[in-house]
């Protein structure tokens, strides 16, 4: 469950596509595996074999930070690259909304992961999507609306302006992704009261913010379905999602993180922050949530550079 205290834009982004090899494919449907033993939220990635070279790596142009406005943190200064091998990833939901063109949806679900593999340590940020931000791309609204006028580098440039942290890299992955997912692990066990428990928010008192703690643990049981997962199954894994899934991550980092996967089966390494009140509150521009930076700022550098 989460901790208490946590409870502690500009041009779109092209995407480049190249074909991949076999070899390529089952290298990278292992990093799925990796990636869900190491950050919990990164089990997004199990299926990305195939997408994450060849539909996917959607370039990344990152702005420089612009000025604040009303109900927003202070303009952050350029951030520079973490060291000693730790590193940052803004994971990215989206509905398949039809009435959004497929370049333009919202991003539902904005959680921002950071692993230390020398401390064996995870942390899962999970962003309001309604929180009123100034955007990397000119104006003020609610954060979910970078990524459709920008793609990954406007949302990357709105969460790293705001936050005055660094990310090294993203995932975004759409719902029925995650259907196909979670369908072809053969399902994932959790514990609910609500047939529509990760997308739901209407009815729930918390809301947005109550949604995004429970989209937290449907990652964590996603990770834990994981570790049953044989490479014999990889390229069911990697054909799962077709083209539901974009990323920035590349084939040298998979090899890389690799040898990181049996790290990080302690499920206490997996520390999760929500933003709930007195981090946050409501009464922002059409209907969005207020951020108290001046609480959100501290706790998020606890962890996040």
């Amino acid at each position: 469950m989460p901790v208490p205290l946590g409870i502690k834009p500009g041009h779109r982004a092209r995407a480049s596509r190249r074909r991949l090899s076999p070899s390529r494919t089952i290298l990278l449907a292992a990093l799925a595996i990796v990636l869900s033993s190491v950050a919990g939220g990164l089990a997004y990635f199990i299926p990305a074999a195939q997408t994450a070279i060849a539909s996917t790596g959607q370039a990344v142009h990152v702005p420089s930070p612009s000025p604040t406005s009303l109900f927003t943190a202070s303009p952050s200064p350029a951030p520079v690259a973490n060291v000693s091998g730790a590193f940052t990833v803004l994971l990215l939901g989206s509905d398949d909304d039809s009435k959004f063109g497929p370049d333009h949806v919202l991003t539902q679900s904005m959680i921002l992961v950071r692993v230390v593999p020398s401390t064996k340590q995870v942390t899962m940020l999970s962003i309001p999507r309604d929180l009123y931000v100034p955007m990397s791309v000119g104006w003020s609204g609610k954060i979910d609306g970078a990524y459709s006028y920008g793609g990954a580098g406007a949302a990357i440039a709105t969460v790293e302006q705001n936050f005055h942290v660094h990310v090294d890299d993203y995932i975004w992955v759409g719902l029925l992704g995650l259907i196909k997912l979670i369908d072809a692990m053969g399902g994932v066990d959790v514990v609910t009261s609500n047939p529509e428990y990760v997308r739901s928010r209407h009815g729930d008192l918390q809301s947005d913010l109550g949604r995004s703690q429970r989209q937290q643990q449907v990652l964590i049981a996603i990770r834990q379905k994981a570790r049953q997962i044989a490479p014999a199954d990889l390229p069911v894994m990697a054909s799962a999602i077709g083209g539901e899934l974009k990323t920035s991550i590349s084939i040298s980092k998979v090899a890389e993180l690799l040898p990181l996967a049996s790290s990080f089966d302690n499920p206490d390494s997996i520390h999760q922050i929500v933003l709930l009140n007195p981090y946050t509150h409501g009464g922002g521009p059409d209907g969005s949530i207020v951020g108290n930076w001046d609480l959100i700022l501290p706790l998020v550098h606890q962890t996040f550079p």
